[in-house]
């Protein structure tokens, strides 16, 4: 397993990068967050994965908005070729190892223990087409919520889509914490796990109702991207 190496200093300067590659590459970053999400308890973020920019959103949420210390389990394969996510809180997990699994999982045990730690998850394992279902978790989350009880538990949902810019738009809801009388300790891991997935899958497929008719409410624009061709476009013809 690879630990993290966090860099405060590396942290600061890779926001700057992060930013600007997001404003670059997006028309605009939508977010909800619940209001009972405590930034001070530790807290598991659960988030579906599909897209490479998964790995990018978080930094810029947890900048912007949550203020806490960040880690995320990465691939070990992927973190061996991206290796600066370790100076911003990635650790590794190996799933071709039981025990590699083991080791990585109770790292992320230990990453909980403190006030305003954050762990980052895709319990998905690989990037999936959003509309796949049933999304799939992997049930490490539920080993992990049977070591660290009581940790607050978030749902996340991303949903890219194309709507009226040249430029992808993506919608990141967060919240609510899963309330704790549905994450009992003594339930199985295969419960814990099946638990926090349900609780993914419909807060995403809510989401991607409410964008497909317009009506995804509660969302504040974290950031609005660069001017695009179709921007210019219709500048100049508004002068034409």
């Amino acid at each position: 397993m690879i630990p993290a190496c966090k860099s405060p200093a590396f942290e600061r300067l890779f926001a700057v990068y992060n930013r600007h590659l997001l404003k670059r590459s997006f028309h605009r970053i939508s977010v909800r967050t619940d209001p009972r999400i405590d930034p001070v308890r530790p807290t598991l973020y659960a988030a579906n994965h599909s897209s490479w920019w998964d790995a990018l959103l978080p930094l810029e949420l947890n900048r912007s908005l949550l203020g806490q210390e960040l880690y995320a389990m990465m691939s070990e394969e992927g973190l061996r070729r991206f290796r600066f996510f370790r100076r911003l809180g990635a650790f590794s997990v190996d799933r071709g190892s039981l025990q590699g699994v083991k080791d990585s999982l109770r790292y992320a045990a230990g990453v909980l223990e403190g006030e305003r730690r954050a762990l980052w998850l895709f319990p998905q394992g690989d990037i999936r087409h959003g509309d796949v279902r049933p999304l799939g978790f992997h049930s490490g989350i539920g080993y992990l919520l049977r070591e660290v009880p009581g940790i607050q538990v978030v749902p996340v949902s991303f949903y890219y889509c194309f709507l009226q810019d040249q430029k992808p738009e993506v919608f990141a809801d967060l919240g609510p914490p899963i309330p704790a009388e549905r994450l009992p300790a003594a339930a199985s891991r295969q419960q814990l796990t099946r638990t926090v997935e349900d609780a993914v899958t419909d807060r995403l497929d809510a989401l991607r109702q409410g964008v497909i008719h317009g009506e995804a409410a509660g969302f504040t624009a974290l950031l609005a991207g660069r001017s695009s061709t179709s921007d210019r476009f219709t500048r100049f013809f508004r002068r034409a």
